[in-house]
């Protein structure tokens, strides 16, 4: 039998019998409208949150001093450790394992501009702490730079929230904000265009230097660092714990002196955490395409026992097994791609409808990527290719006898 005659056969007994092959397309359509839509919220949702672990880059460390709770050489246990900021500005000449350095001094303000007022957290930085963070400005903006620190200026970068809570949808660049009652111009905002929101975006941000002539040069409660090779930031590590033990005379075993967080670690699990809830996604997806796939199997069973005779026949004049088998498979090839493209097609017109509806901000936009149309297709065949198989293969075993001897349905 020609192709072409398989492929009229096909759609002659679809048509003839509309509510089963409606039914069995149904279950495909359905099944790979969910997988597509499931894996294209699970990229969108990766996509979001690696953009919110952009500023966790490998090799940054962020470093909390607390108190010995060993004593040493005659030192008593329940020391804090004192540290000034200009220690932290110095330590990648005394350390070369250390690319980029910042303080952190920090101090609960109250931000004024017209008739808008709120009351957040006034952080004291250096120059590096931007590159560190991997921050990028609206435009025409700007981080704190060197002469920033160095000419004790009167700056502050805002986070994106705090803006909006001062300036609304209005310009902020270069207009004067009020810190604790005392003017600060406004040099930049940052970018939220392919950056996820962070606590960060709630703080504004002065030079160091500032912050010290202002309110004192305290005390550091936390610093910022970057590795210079940020695939090992252990070198790092250990080359911290033993200068400030060297410097502030701690036991290097004392592990609450310095709480060392290593962003690499922990983007290393989100990064496989969140990859795990979009592969969860696409196999609720894949099981859904699955009992579609059981429909199909369920309505070629009955196109073969409908058939039992004209197999058969087919037989007895010679028809191999695998002719039966390819035929049948073709059917199901057929069914199962029929439903796959208005599947597809409905996915589409569901993700461009979600692009334009205001999803939660944590779970992103769905995209439909390369790997979702292939992971799809490859479902897909799957699936047809388990269905049409079990029918296929009782097809193909019928004695021409037995089935000749059948009684047609």
């Amino acid at each position: 039998m020609l192709f072409y005659e398989f492929i009229q056969q096909i759609f002659h007994d679809m048509w003839n019998h509309k509510l089963r092959s409606l039914l069995a397309l149904f279950g495909i359509v359905w099944g790979t409208m969910a997988v597509i839509v499931l894996l294209a919220l699970g990229q969108g949702f990766y996509d979001k949150q690696m953009r919110a672990l952009a500023s966790l880059a490998a090799g940054t460390l962020e470093i909390y001093l607390g108190k010995t709770t060993k004593p040493y050489q005659g030192l008593p246990l329940g020391r804090r450790i004192l540290v000034k900021a200009e220690v932290i500005n110095n330590l990648p000449q005394a350390l070369p394992e250390l690319a980029h350095t910042s303080p952190n001094l920090m101090i609960s303000g109250s931000l004024t501009h017209g008739i808008e007022q709120t009351q957040t957290t006034v952080s004291g930085v250096s120059a590096d702490y931007g590159v560190i963070r991997h921050w990028q400005p609206m435009p025409n903006g700007r981080f704190i730079n060197i002469l920033d620190t160095q000419d004790i200026k009167r700056v502050v970068f805002l986070g994106a929230n705090l803006k909006q809570s001062l300036f609304h949808n209005a310009e902020a660049l270069q207009r004067q904000i009020l810190i604790n009652g005392m003017p600060f111009t406004v040099i930049g905002v940052r970018a939220k265009k392919n950056q996820a929101e962070s606590w960060e975006d709630y703080h504004a941000f002065i030079p160091y230097s500032t912050f010290i002539s202002l309110w004192g040069d305290q005390n550091l409660n936390q610093f910022v660092v970057t590795a210079k090779d940020p695939k090992q930031s252990n070198p790092a590590k250990n080359a911290l714990t033993h200068y400030f033990a060297k410097h502030y005379y701690f036991d290097l075993t004392d592990k609450n002196v310095l709480n060392i967080m290593d962003y690499s670690s922990f983007r290393s699990f989100y990064v496989w955490f969140f990859r795990a809830v979009q592969w969860f996604l696409g196999l609720c997806g894949a099981f859904t395409l699955c009992v579609g796939g059981i429909g199909i199997a369920n309505t070629l069973f009955l196109i073969v026992q409908e058939r039992t005779q004209e197999i058969g026949l087919r037989k007895a004049m010679g028809a191999q097994k695998h002719h039966i088998l390819g035929q049948i498979l073709l059917e199901t090839l057929v069914l199962v791609g029929m439903g796959g493209l208005l599947g597809m097609t409905l996915a589409l017109s569901i993700i461009k409808l979600l692009a334009v509806i205001a999803l939660p901000d944590w779970l992103g936009n769905p995209v439909i990527s390369m790997p979702t149309v292939l992971a799809t297709g490859l479902i897909l065949l799957t699936v047809g290719l388990l269905a049409g198989y079990f029918p296929a293969r009782r097809a193909a075993n019928m004695q021409p006898v037995e089935a000749l001897a059948a009684p047609s349905c």
